[in-house]
């Protein structure tokens, strides 16, 4: 049996005794090192080093601190009050609202977390309010916070690029299009189910250009955030990471200044962006000594000779791909199984022509369908978490919604331009 063999099933053990992802990822890479034999113990703590040695990485705590300010500042509030202008009198009410201010909120936060625990409470405490049942309210909310970490700027897209070897400005533009592809899809589905009265979506009443014009103003601040972000990206100003800090800055400024945020805030967000930060660079870490055994004993070339026996045609190749993520992404939390799987994958995909910014994208938004899945599912627990639906109840309202989330995932497949366009414009 190989070391990567022993690996993977060391770590399924684990996965299934409930042991966190990040000790499952540890004990099974250790097990694996000391199954290759030979192999001193030093390379644990170095190869977790490389995993952390990333200029580009640095940005992830200060878009994770930005969307901080923002829930903390109140600015959230705003961003829903001019979504419900927008959209709230459309057929479907709320649940457009909800998907609506996703977007837009996703082009600050960068993490589903941050969008389902933050926005997510305050769209669903409107739609309960409404009249609409608590699981359908809970399960919009869940579905639109996939948005968030393929919009830019997006901390998963961040660490794709980083393993990847590909630009992290051109991996952050890739998702403009296709997140707010999926965000339409899901809004003409919460329409169908709306005029089909499948659900109760009651609307509010139309509002007059003024009262528009108002809540615009209001949330114009927090929306030019993703604005100023891609900008100096795209320019060539700032780098991502300078971009980040940049975010904070501007959202530090005026959540100070709309009153939403005071000195006192500041020490809770700090300290509850250290704690999401460390995880996350934890997880970086940690995953890199298994990437190093399965780089070793070159599981990506037996992995594409394999491959390749099936068929050599690249979309089914692609559709065997996205069927092995999405069981992948059901099982393992998002950010450890991009670290694993990511590296595995690209020599295959380099192997057929498929772009790796594209894939990036097909990527990143598989394994985030994968975590508002059972039965890991991160997103299902904060949801249910910050709503108090109970599990059974979000997950079965939850379950339609795959239907638009899917057909957006097959359409960012095998539209190859909808990733790429954007990037290879603005971007040489």
């Amino acid at each position: 049996m190989s070391a990567s063999l022993f690996m993977i099933i060391i770590f399924l053990i684990i996965i299934a005794l409930r042991v966190p992802v990040t000790i499952a990822m540890g004990v099974s890479g250790l097990a694996g090192l000391l199954w290759m034999g030979n192999i001193p113990l030093v390379v644990l703590p170095q190869q977790m080093g490389t995993g952390f040695y990333s200029f580009e990485l640095l940005a992830v705590p200060f878009y994770i601190m930005a969307a901080e300010i923002m829930n903390q500042g109140k600015m959230t509030h705003k961003i829903f009050d001019f979504a419900q202008d927008a959209v709230g009198w459309i057929s479907g009410g709320l649940a457009h609202v909800n998907i609506l201010a996703s977007m837009i909120f996703a082009g600050i936060s960068g993490a589903m977390a941050a969008d389902a625990a933050g926005l997510g409470k305050v769209e669903y405490e409107a739609m309960k309010n409404a009249g609409y049942r608590k699981p359908f309210a809970a399960a919009v909310s869940l579905a639109s916070a996939v948005v968030g970490p393929i919009i830019p700027p997006s901390i998963m897209m961040i660490i794709y690029a980083v393993i990847a070897g590909v630009s992290v400005g051109k991996q952050l533009l890739a998702g403009l299009v296709p997140g707010v592809l999926i965000g339409l899809i899901l809004m003409i589905y919460v329409y169908f189910i709306a005029k089909t009265k499948r659900e109760k979506c009651p609307i509010s009443a139309k509002p007059t250009m003024n009262k528009l014009s108002r809540s615009f103003l209001s949330a114009l601040p927090a929306m030019l955030t993703p604005v100023i972000i891609l900008v100096g990206i795209t320019s060539g100003i700032v780098s991502p990471t300078e971009a980040g800090v940049m975010a904070c800055i501007y959202c530090f400024v005026i959540s100070f200044m709309s009153k939403g945020l005071t000195i006192i805030d500041i020490k809770p967000i700090l300290i509850r962006t250290m704690r999401s930060s460390c995880l996350i660079m934890f997880i970086i870490g940690i995953s890199m000594i298994m990437g190093w055994i399965v780089t070793r004993e070159r599981v990506s070339v037996h992995l594409l000779e394999w491959a390749l026996q099936l068929t050599e045609n690249k979309y089914l190749l692609l559709i065997i791909i996205n069927m092995f993520i999405l069981i992948v992404g059901c099982i393992i939390e998002t950010a450890p199984a991009l670290l694993i799987v990511g590296p595995v994958l690209m020599p295959i995909i380099t192997a057929i022509g498929i772009d790796p910014i594209h894939f990036g994208v097909i990527l990143v938004f598989n394994l985030l369908i994968g975590m508002i899945t059972p039965p890991v599912g991160l997103g299902l627990y904060i949801m249910c978490a910050v709503t108090k639906v109970r599990y059974e109840s979000l997950v079965r309202a939850s379950l339609p919604f795959f239907i638009p989330l899917i057909l957006a995932l097959l359409v960012i497949t095998f539209f190859p331009p909808l990733s790429t366009f954007l990037p290879n414009l603005l971007m040489k």
